[in-house]
């Protein structure tokens, strides 16, 4: 007997389970592509969907207005300090301006 007879054979005596198996899982597959197509389109996941991205909806505009915020306050303080280094190296520079300097420094450690 040839190989590819006995592999005929083989599929003949099974040919019957195979059918049946193959059936079975289109069967399954088709089962569960509707269970996930009622739970994705029910009205009480649509609304919760809903509901939950108002929410995170909500909770971005609130963080990006803290954001704005932040940045506007940093950039305030980054002016403010720009004109403090200023003022502070003018005074250096004037005589007698280091020493009073460095007795403020070191009177505030």
């Amino acid at each position: 007997m040839s190989k590819r007879y006995k592999i005929e054979r083989f599929f003949d005596k099974y040919n019957h389970l195979m059918e049946f198996i193959r059936t079975l899982t289109a069967v399954t597959v088709v089962f569960l592509q509707i269970i996930i197509l009622v739970k994705l389109f029910s009205p009480e996941e649509s609304m919760a969907n809903t509901k939950q991205i108002e929410t995170l909806n909500n909770k971005l505009k609130n963080d990006s207005i803290a954001m704005d915020q932040l940045g506007r306050d940093y950039y305030e303080i980054w002016e403010e300090n720009q004109i403090f280094s200023s003022m502070l190296s003018e005074i250096e520079n004037e005589k007698g301006g280091h020493e009073i300097l460095k007795k403020l420094w070191d009177k505030n450690k």
